[in-house]
């Protein structure tokens, strides 16, 4: 049988105080991570065709290898797996918070918004990733106000 799962994440529209445009959120055992994508050679590749986009890609990954972000020494993404932290190298940190007292989930038409004391507030939108967020939320007891 496979080891837990350490993290959760999901990709879509991260909103963190009007910094909108595509990321992920990601949840370990006791923090919550907004992430935006860092993908900038993917995006300009796109207007080469896929083999633009791959050789975006191949950009991006170099640029990631070469200056990994600080925010990866945060204890508790200090922990993930290899493969987890190579994909968080090509993210920016817009904010975390802590999922203990405090931390409220409110369901959205298309997607959460999530809120902790002194901490910005995420707004997430992913209409077809929602079943899955409920779900996990679910299982870890985190209640979500509709």
């Amino acid at each position: 049988m496979s080891a837990p799962n350490p993290c959760f994440q999901k990709t879509g529209i991260v909103n963190v105080d009007k910094n909108k445009g595509e990321g992920r959120i990601l949840f370990t055992d006791s923090f919550f991570f907004a992430l935006r994508s860092k993908n900038d050679g993917e995006r300009t590749g796109r207007h080469f065709g896929l083999l633009g986009v791959m050789v975006g890609r191949w950009i991006d990954a170099r640029k990631a290898k070469a200056a990994p972000p600080q925010y990866l020494e945060h204890p508790e993404l200090a922990v993930l797996p290899d493969k987890v932290r190579k994909e968080l190298q090509k993210t920016e940190l817009l904010g975390f918070m802590p999922l203990g007292e405090g931390f409220t989930v409110t369901q959205k038409f298309s997607g959460f918004v999530f809120a902790a004391p002194d901490c910005p507030t995420v707004i997430y939108k992913g209409f077809f990733n929602k079943g899955g967020i409920r779900k996990y939320l679910g299982k870890r007891n985190i209640p979500v106000v509709k």
